[in-house]
């Protein structure tokens, strides 16, 4: 540097200079390429959170869904067949000529509801 001219040790400090705002320049550019990776991966990442989240609450609230159905079919089933079997054992009572008092003190239903079985 010392053996360059006026001149030419100006042109150094300007070329100095110019690189210099170059690197920031692309430093900054670096910088707001960086943060715009990071928003839409960002933004990316929360849709398919959002996606993959929905798609393992459907598949929990169907396999919930499907044990509660389960559930309650087999307490209306066992209802159904209870009430089926009472039915049964009744209509044997009345066709053995069991006299409803009788019945009733059976199984517990009212006289009313023995006579209603003879419909």
């Amino acid at each position: 540097i010392s053996k360059l001219t006026a001149m030419e040790k100006k042109k150094y400090r300007e070329s100095i200079l110019e690189y210099e705002d170059v690197r920031e320049v692309v430093e900054y550019a670096k910088e707001l390429a960086a943060k715009e990776a990071y928003e839409t991966g960002m933004a990316k990442g929360k849709e398919e959170g959002k996606a993959e989240g929905k798609i393992e609450g459907i598949t929990e609230g169907i396999a919930k869904g499907k044990e509660a159905g389960i559930a309650e079919g087999i307490a209306k089933g066992k209802a159904e067949g209870r009430t089926e079997a009472r039915r049964q054992m009744i209509s044997g009572m009345l066709d053995a000529n069991l006299p409803i008092a009788t019945i009733s003190k059976i199984t517990g239903l009212s006289e009313n509801e023995i006579a209603a079985f003879k419909l």
